[in-house]
């Protein structure tokens, strides 16, 4: 049999999965996942084991391997993705000088100053693509640099998750052109390591892994590594990218113009562009996509689905117990309590999520309303706020988007486990105004893997398209949301003049 099986392997904030994808079937033949140990040892800090973390991913693939069921020498090669910003530190003998630190860690916030004082803000937007935030990878290594300096001078490489995943299966050094500028640390439009922004700071250049486009062979899979996950010594290794670029690849997404809702625990929001467009009200994040001529710009909603499972977990698990009794999803039964209240939920706003992306409204956050709550909503009309001020944010960032691009979407793909909600779905494309397409893809990082182990071999056919599931506005429901909208927007932003902290 031709190989034609790629193993993708993702990992996120928590847990890490392995995927087997047939591209002659075009469909993934198995999923493992493993939980991955989360460390909070101060405020404001988020970090990750190393070693245990390598264990699960191995465990992962190993799964995933056996459960495809198909010979080793059926497989074209593997790929990772994985969570940005997140990094580890190694010394002279690749050990990790340290736990990894994870991308939602802020401790580099007291030292965005010193990037401040090299160059201004205006310029390090163009540069990087990125403006201040104590997530991002450059002020966190500062905090190394200065905190720690006796750690800081042992350092010999830096990597990124993706890195150190690709490190650990080839033992060879290479980072994607799409992880770079989200660490703040890439010149956005030459795709490369910012070196003299990074030398001012004190960043040695030889600490850094060259930068490689997404599908780049890297390597060969190291003998003791196939023989744990059950492949063949010498099975290709190709770079991937960021997690966010994988999924707009994964459903379709790549095309510039394109624009992509991933609707998750987060929900980033991405259009493809042909050039770097930097805003000049300094909105988005722009960063290089997965592809050589292809950017990614970039907003995020906020903590959208985090919210409502808040709110299911707090208030719902009545409606949790009955929607288990009746065998169905834990959030059917809220499901159907939110579409049954009506529309703008009796004047219920729940104002929790951003629909504007900028530094302001992530560096000095209001805090999340109940705005109007009075003692007759019910818990449907409160499900309902939440699902409606979720599709809120996601719209004022789309309104931003097309700013930047000068013209708006004709269509727009809703991807994620909101997505997979018709009611929801419907209503994000009635906020919106704009129809919707929901892919039927099972997997789409895999689906992004395959495609890029193929380019990464030559090819230069693309996997067929997904079947999509089409939303069209309801002109009714569209008129009946813009009042509520612009209400929306109004607390959002009195909220943000007078309630920040």
């Amino acid at each position: 049999m031709t190989p034609d099986l790629v193993l993708t392997i993702d990992a996120g904030t928590g847990s890490s999965r392995a995927c087997v994808y047939a591209i002659s079937q075009n469909r993934p033949l198995s999923v493992a996942a493993r939980d991955c140990p989360i460390d909070h040892p101060a405020p404001d800090r988020a970090e990750w084991q190393p070693d245990a973390w390598w264990q699960a991913v191995v465990e992962a693939m190993a799964e995933a391997v056996a459960l495809a069921d198909r010979p080793a020498a059926d497989y074209l090669g593997i790929t990772v993705t994985s969570l940005r910003q997140g990094f580890v530190l190694l010394d002279e003998h690749d050990a990790p000088l340290t736990p990894g630190v994870l991308n939602y860690d802020r401790r580099g916030a007291d030292y965005i100053p010193l990037i401040e004082g090299v160059m201004p803000i205006e310029a390090l937007y163009r540069l990087t693509g990125h403006w201040h935030a104590p997530e991002l990878t450059l002020p966190k290594l500062l905090w190394f640099k200065h905190e720690q300096p006796e750690t800081w001078g042992r350092v010999r490489r830096f990597l990124f998750v993706h890195d150190w995943l690709l490190f650990r299966l080839t033992r060879r050094p290479a980072t994607a052109a799409s992880m770079i500028t989200a660490g703040q640390m890439g010149d956005c439009a030459a795709r490369n390591w910012a070196f003299d922004l990074l030398e001012e700071l004190g960043i040695p250049s030889d600490i850094l892994p060259p930068v490689l486009e997404g599908g780049a062979l890297l390597g060969e899979l190291l003998p003791e590594v196939a023989a744990a996950v059950g492949l063949r010594p010498g099975t290709p290794v190709y770079v991937g990218g960021g997690d966010t670029q994988f999924g707009c690849l994964g459903v379709g997404g790549l095309e510039p113009g394109k624009a992509v809702i991933v609707g998750g625990s987060t929900t980033p929001i991405m259009m493809t562009t042909g050039r770097p467009l930097f805003d000049p009200l300094r909105y988005p994040w722009v960063s290089p996509h997965l592809r050589p001529g292809l950017w990614a710009v970039e907003t995020i909603a906020g903590h959208t689905g985090m919210l409502y499972k808040w709110f299911r977990d707090t208030f719902g698990q009545a409606q949790v117990a009955q929607a288990r009794a009746e065998g169905r999803g834990d959030y059917e039964v809220l499901n159907d309590l939110a579409a049954s209240a009506p529309i703008g939920a009796d004047g219920l706003l729940v104002v929790a999520t951003s629909p504007r992306w900028a530094q302001d409204t992530w560096q000095r956050k209001a805090p999340y309303v109940f705005h109007n709550f009075n003692v007759s909503h019910t818990i449907g009309h409160a499900a309902r706020a939440i699902m409606e001020g979720i599709c809120f944010g996601v719209r004022g960032n789309l309104d931003q988007l097309e700013r930047v691009a000068g013209q708006p979407f004709e269509e727009i793909i809703f991807t994620g486990g909101s997505a997979r909600v018709p009611f929801w779905a419907q209503m994000m494309a009635d906020v919106s105004g704009r129809p919707l397409l929901v892919p039927q893809v099972l997997e789409p990082a895999a689906a992004a893997g395959a495609q890029l182990v193929l380019w990464g071999q030559g090819e230069r056919d693309t996997l067929p398209p997904p079947p999509v599931t089409r939303y069209e506005p309801n002109p009714a429901h569209v008129a009946a949301y813009e009042p509520v909208y612009h209400a929306y927007l109004d607390v959002f932003e009195k909220m943000q003049r007078h309630f920040t902290v």
